[in-house]
């Protein structure tokens, strides 16, 4: 039994709908591109001027459960996202990360883009 994960961060301009929807739709993108089977954990913090918010499910049941601190009036706001999961290499996971934010993006209307952080 060996664990993977895959993190990335972005900042995301401009967007004019509900960070709530935004981070639950990444997420849930995310869970429908794992296998059904799959064991782990999602998670996301979105910051932004005047709050923030975390999103995570362990797709046991498979709901996303949200806490906000805070609301958003506008403006670019920074996403981390991290995927941790048992039996999928890291490739698989950064794959499954890309395509959803393709599709977040798509259907949503925003754009991200990707801070490179050093470490």
């Amino acid at each position: 039994m060996e664990f993977a994960s895959n993190s990335k961060k972005w900042e995301v301009h401009a967007y004019s709908g509900s960070p709530e929807k935004l981070i639950r739709s990444l997420l849930n993108n995310c869970a429908g591109h794992l296998p059904p089977d799959a064991l782990g954990h999602l998670k996301a913090f979105m910051e932004f001027s005047g709050g923030s918010i975390f999103g995570s499910s362990t797709l046991t049941p498979p709901e996303i459960t949200l806490r906000s601190d805070g609301s958003y009036s506008g403006g670019n706001m920074v996403l981390s996202v991290t995927l941790i999961f048992m039996d999928l290499k890291a490739e698989f996971l950064s794959n499954v990360l890309s395509k959803a934010v393709d599709e977040v993006c798509e259907n949503m209307g925003c754009k991200f883009k990707e801070i490179m952080e050093v470490l």
